[in-house]
């Protein structure tokens, strides 16, 4: 069970202590202590890209709710720690998480690691908000995880129709790294399951792990011997980019789709042109209009160096969640989340978010090409018009 806290009311009842200095009585005003948030993601390793750059964006949204007063006159500040890409890494900071007694946690990252750690939060019942965690396998239960952002289920679909009619694609065949299987298994099952609805058939399924450093030009190889019209990627940026570069180095030139893991600024950096004519599908298209977003992306830039990706604005929105949920507790964790699944349609970066009764959220999905290294949207598909999974094999 939760251990106890201290409530932000018993701490402010401290202000006005008294306190008998030599002989004299003085009044001192004590600083009510931080709301301490937990951060966990992979800050090293392969899929450090959306680790370091969800530290960054929850950093953000921490520090504008700290200069707009906090939370009941208490600042937040974040506890970030490395759960290392890892199963064991998210059990790890799991339990360092909760024995620091933090209200809540931004995180994890990666489907995997989230799965491995969410029986620890489920226990010691502590709030953890994902903010890119987007397998459908955690759909619709009641726990502690929280997620202000679609699960993948339906984008996958979108992508496997969009790959048979649009893209023209007759064969393909599909490369999917297992150490990320929560995540990597229902996208492949989603995205095969459409694409053969309509028409397309797969001809080499491959399944590689991230970890164990595969050689690309290898898989390379093995795909041109099938020779499908198009290749289907489920992989990091970093390694879709090594992928897509020994492809390209090579004479069999196939179109190239991905899931949206791949989509950071990462895959831009490390692919170069190679991966220029890619199409990626999204549930959040970052080159958004909106002068929420805009100013988030130039105060991304001025304090870290780089472009925000979607993992910095999904990180940046579940604070602002979190945030406005502790407003409702007045800094508790007693009550969070029933204060979260109250959520709703409140201010994104990129839109309204609302809260479904299991902590979970429907958006529009994208489909995303990539242009003189520029992510261009080819077209938007309104929740309203998105396939149904429940039709589809579980």
């Amino acid at each position: 069970m939760r251990m106890s806290r201290i409530s932000g009311s018993h701490l402010l009842a401290v202000l006005g202590l008294l306190v008998l200095v030599g002989g004299g009585i003085v009044s001192v005003r004590c600083t009510p202590s931080p709301i301490t948030v937990g951060f966990a993601g992979p800050l090293t390793g392969p899929y450090s890209d959306l680790g370091v750059q969800g530290r960054n964006g929850a950093q953000l949204a921490v520090e504008r709710v700290d200069a707009e007063g906090g939370i009941a006159g208490r600042e937040l500040e974040l506890m970030a720690v490395d759960d290392e890409g890892t199963e064991d890494g998210a059990r790890r900071v799991a339990d360092e998480l909760v024995n620091a007694d933090v209200t809540a946690v931004i995180g994890h990252m990666t489907s995997d690691q989230t799965v491995a750690a969410l029986p620890i939060m489920n226990e010691a019942e502590t709030v953890l908000i994902s903010p890119t965690t987007s397998t459908p396998l955690l759909d619709g239960r009641e726990n502690m995880l929280f997620r202000p952002h679609a699960s993948t289920d339906r984008a996958a679909m979108v992508l496997g129709r969009y790959a048979a009619q649009d893209g023209s694609c007759e064969s393909l065949a599909i490369v999917r790294d297992t150490d990320n299987e929560a995540y990597s298994d229902p996208f492949h099952r989603f995205f095969k399951q459409e694409y053969t609805a309509f028409g397309g058939d797969v001809v080499l399924d491959l399944s590689v792990a991230s970890r164990q450093s595969p050689d690309w030009r290898s898989v390379v190889g093995r795909i041109a011997d099938a020779n499908p019209q198009g290749v289907f990627l489920i992989l990091s940026a970093r390694d879709s980019a090594q992928f897509i570069q020994a492809l390209r180095a090579s004479e069999y030139q196939p179109a190239v789709f991905s899931s949206e893991w791949a989509m950071t600024g990462d895959f831009v950096r490390a692919g170069g042109r190679a991966v220029d004519g890619t199409t990626l599908v999204t549930t959040a298209f970052l080159n958004n209009p909106t002068s929420r977003y805009q100013e988030f992306r130039r105060r991304y830039r001025e304090r870290f160096g780089t472009e925000a990706s979607f993992a910095a604005e999904r990180s940046y929105n579940s604070v602002t969640v979190l945030a406005e949920a502790l407003r409702h507790t007045g800094g508790n964790a007693d009550g969070l989340p029933k204060a979260l699944v109250a959520v709703e349609d409140l201010p994104g970066l990129l839109g309204p978010i609302t809260l479904d009764e299991y902590g979970d959220a429907v958006s529009s999905v994208h489909v995303i090409r990539v242009e003189d290294g520029e992510f261009v949207e080819l077209e938007e598909i309104p929740v309203e018009e998105l396939p149904n999974p429940n039709g589809l094999q579980q």
